[in-house]
């Protein structure tokens, strides 16, 4: 394997573990990321490729965290429509980058960010903390794994039904859990 080889490897490392954060994270994943390094990989160049943001992403990001809502029991969302991404100039990909922005909230172990697209479905980028949520996504044209799945809704007010599987889906592990978060 080349240095090539050995940051596309380090960079779907990095991505999956959420940058080692994520419970997914062992020994041997370190150890693999250690390994990587003897390649002369440049790990700067990749963390700013993959995390560096342009002003207008900020600026949006800003205004999410000003504007955010959660559910009864916690569901943290929000919803960048065609219009606000008009309003910051941004892309549909850099909208959808946002997504981890709302996964530092207190008591709040799913998050989803909502991004309308161009033909007007709205994609649904749901993560979670501990709790599964892919067969929800199933159940709105998506799909994925355990904590991380994504969702296609056709119309508005599918968000208001998702987003009412998830908060009951997420009290119901609270009550199980004994409250945890």
């Amino acid at each position: 394997m080349g240095q090539e080889g050995a940051e596309a490897l380090f960079t779907g490392i990095v991505t999956d573990t959420g940058r080692f954060k994520y419970s997914n994270v062992r020994s041997q994943t370190l150890n693999a990321a250690s390994l990587l390094l003897d390649y002369d990989i440049d790990f700067e160049k990749i963390y700013n490729a993959l995390y560096l943001k342009d002003s207008e992403v900020l600026k949006l990001e800003g205004y999410l965290y000003l504007n955010f809502k959660t559910t009864e029991n916690g569901v943290a969302y929000f919803y960048i429509d065609k219009k606000l991404r008009k309003q910051y100039n941004i892309t549909i990909e850099d909208a959808a980058s946002l997504v981890n922005c709302l996964d530092s909230i207190k008591g709040s172990l799913i998050w989803v960010l909502f991004v309308e697209q161009d033909d007007s479905t709205i994609r649904a980028r749901i993560r979670s903390r501990y709790v599964s949520i892919d067969d929800i996504a199933n159940n709105y044209r998506g799909g994925g794994h355990k904590q991380a799945s994504g969702a296609t809704l056709l119309e508005e007010k599918e968000i208001d039904l998702i987003l009412e599987e998830l908060d009951i889906r997420l009290k119901e592990f609270k009550e199980e859990s004994g409250g945890l978060m």
